[in-house]
């Protein structure tokens, strides 16, 4: 399950109960649906302490961002009209490519990500 960054207004309950609402759905099935429902109890156990820690991971999503804004400004990667697998693995792949170069030139910190995105 990917990490979901709050918003200012965030309410933990809305999400929690949502998603107890989508296991509570599985409850009645057999044995193997039960035990997949055991370990997506225990992904929302480990999402309700990341969640309650937020704060530590927003210089990381605010970086992640940054690298996401050079792909799509600097390297032209902002319209990525593809429909198979294949053609969408070949242009993520370009772009994880372009970004190790420019990691690798010297891009390293958020000011410099900032700048080459806005190029």
């Amino acid at each position: 399950m990917p990490l979901i960054f709050p918003r200012k207004n965030f309410k933990l309950e809305k999400v929690l109960n949502s998603i107890q609402l989508t296991l509570d759905f599985f409850n009645d099935k057999a044995y193997r649906i039960k035990k997949k429902i055991q370990q997506l109890k225990t992904i929302l156990k480990e999402f309700k302490q990341n969640i309650l820690n937020w704060k530590l991971f927003k210089p990381k999503r605010s970086l992640i961002e940054d690298v996401f804004k050079v792909m799509k400004g600097a390297f032209s990667l902002d319209k990525i009209h593809r429909f198979t697998l294949s053609s969408v693995t070949k242009i993520a792949s370009l772009g994880v490519v372009l970004i190790g170069i420019a990691i690798s030139l010297g891009f390293r910190d958020k000011g410099s990500l900032q700048r080459l995105a806005e190029w």
